[in-house]
């Protein structure tokens, strides 16, 4: 004979008041609004105090393929200039047959390559790197590092001579927002610098342009370093 056991009505409504209130959170829990995301203060290594959110400027730092020609996207070419590409620190845009003759790592240990751009006198051109995200009435900073070093010519007789500044312009702020580099007496090393500019434009995008400057016929190497938070929002 097959033998029922009857639970106590005691428990059973138990049972069911306990299901009700785990539905009433369930329904409660998706209810709750997500938190919005708001800037916060931050400090960077320097100590400096930055905002950070999820809409900051947007720009491409120096990492990728390492070749003659070859540039991370939003990197451009204007007017004529002698070469450019991206290097690592053994070697000019990666060719064994041009070694630098003094290597030069980067500040970065997760990026191991860097921007090289070559010009010779009477070369006019620069270097444009679009940027997005831009807030007008914002300020902001852009941080980056620049060097010259010499690399063996290809033919391996001779080498080339260092490059004699640099000249980094804001995506806006005016006439002012720019900072140049002397490169004589500095040569083989990385040289930080930061420029901070306000958006004074309606639109959202603006171009960071990089001239390089060389006295000598002969084609001079500048390298620049920008890393992935190049661009923070002071306020």
């Amino acid at each position: 004979m097959n033998r029922v056991q009857k639970l106590p009505i005691s428990l059973l409504g138990a049972c069911f008041s306990a299901l009700v209130v785990m539905s009433s959170c369930s329904k409660e829990d998706s209810l709750v609004p997500k938190p919005e995301v708001s800037a916060v203060s931050v400090k960077s290594e320097d100590g400096a105090k930055y905002k950070t959110n999820a809409l900051l400027p947007v720009l491409a730092p120096t990492q990728g393929q390492i070749c003659q020609w070859c540039k991370p996207d939003g990197y451009s070419v204007k007017n004529q200039i002698s070469a450019i590409g991206m290097s690592n620190s053994q070697y000019l845009f990666g060719n064994p047959a041009t070694p630098w003759i003094n290597p030069l790592r980067t500040k970065s240990d997760t990026s191991k390559t860097f921007l090289t751009i070559g010009k010779a006198n009477g070369d006019n051109g620069y270097v444009g790197i679009y940027v997005s995200n831009l807030v007008q009435g914002k300020k902001y900073s852009l941080t980056y590092s620049v060097s010259t070093m010499r690399a063996k010519n290809a033919s391996g007789l001779g080498q080339s001579p260092y490059a004699y500044s640099f000249i980094v312009k804001a995506p806006s702020g005016g006439p002012l927002a720019y900072k140049s580099t002397y490169l004589t007496g500095k040569e083989n090393k990385w040289i930080t610098e930061t420029i901070e500019f306000t958006h004074d434009a309606k639109t959202t995008t603006g171009e960071i342009r990089i001239i390089l400057s060389n006295f000598s016929n002969v084609t001079a190497y500048g390298n620049i370093h920008i890393p992935v938070d190049a661009i923070k929002l002071v306020n």
